[in-house]
């Protein structure tokens, strides 16, 4: 329980991902401040300025090629553990958010778009409003893959994991909804979903999008006993499954968490987190002997 902080250079530069980097040190994205930083395990901590100017970076992971890779607002890019920087410019219409190394030795993007969506994979994506796409790039930073979706007023993608072959996704959309095989609507507030992506062939498994007053998927982490744990907020009342529903109060909004079938998306168990207060799950962790670690505010 023995906290030690370190104090970033520079000002208000509002670090939004971590993640260890192949030389031991954390390396760290800051949004505000587009930067990516560097700290050592002693605390030491070294700031490198990203070369287009007005980016924010918003995601970090280490590369299969020993890199640091992140996103910014209209492209990808890397920077090795001596600072040099090289992008990778999303040629139209696409505004990626994560990136994580996935279990193949991919780079896997999820993000948003509206319009057209020109990644390089030889399709151009339509949509007539902000929709979600996921995105493999190779080591090299070729697109080898993309999964987007059409048709919302409003949409936003925001958390990733990896289950027995599939990326598993996670966000929120307003409107109508076509993703990854399945087709819902969600009216005037956003509600959760949640869709599962072979990473073999890029053909969905399944999509559970959650019926909502308003609420978001924030977070997913993949259990070793088959489950897929999603979490975020609600407010008033949510279905993560048929015949499972949680409810609260109108106008607040408060965690949830529920464990989902990894083979077929079904929610197994859901549950609200905290009485009395406003909350919502930023991160969870699936522990090795059961159960989950989860952070929020």
């Amino acid at each position: 329980g023995s906290f030690t902080e370190y104090l970033i250079p520079t000002a208000n530069s509002y670090p939004e991902a971590i993640t260890v980097g192949p030389d031991g040190n954390l390396w760290f994205a800051e949004n505000i401040g587009r930067k990516i930083g560097k700290v050592t395990p002693f605390g030491s901590i070294t700031e490198y300025p990203i070369p287009t100017v007005g980016y924010d970076a918003r995601g970090i992971t280490t590369g299969p090629d020993g890199n640091l890779w992140f996103t910014l607002h209209s492209s990808i890019g890397k920077v090795t553990a001596s600072g040099t920087f090289m992008e990778y410019p999303i040629p139209s219409g696409g505004s990626p958010i994560k990136i994580t190394l996935g279990p193949d030795g991919n780079l896997y993007v999820i993000g948003e778009y509206a319009g057209t969506l020109s990644l390089g994979d030889g399709h151009d994506h339509q949509s007539e409003g902000p929709s979600p796409f996921v995105a493999s790039y190779d080591r090299d930073g070729a697109v080898r893959r993309v999964v987007a979706g059409a048709g919302a007023t409003a949409t936003g993608m925001r958390a990733l994991a990896f289950h027995d072959g599939a990326v598993i996704v996670g966000g929120d959309a307003v409107g109508e909804l076509r993703f990854a095989g399945a087709t819902w609507a969600q009216p005037v507030m956003p509600g959760p979903f949640v869709a599962a992506i072979d990473l073999a062939t890029g053909v969905p498994r399944w999509t559970n999008p959650m019926p909502s007053f308003t609420g978001k998927v924030l977070a997913i982490a993949a259990a070793d006993d088959g489950a897929v744990l999603v979490g975020g907020f609600f407010a008033e009342r949510l279905e993560p499954g048929p015949g499972l529903v949680l409810t609260g109060a109108r106008r607040m909004l408060r965690s949830w968490l529920a464990a989902l079938d990894g083979p077929t998306g079904t929610a197994r168990w859901a549950m609200v987190i905290g009485e009395g207060n406003e909350s919502e799950i930023r991160a969870i962790a699936a522990l090795p002997e059961g159960g989950a670690l989860v952070i929020g505010d």
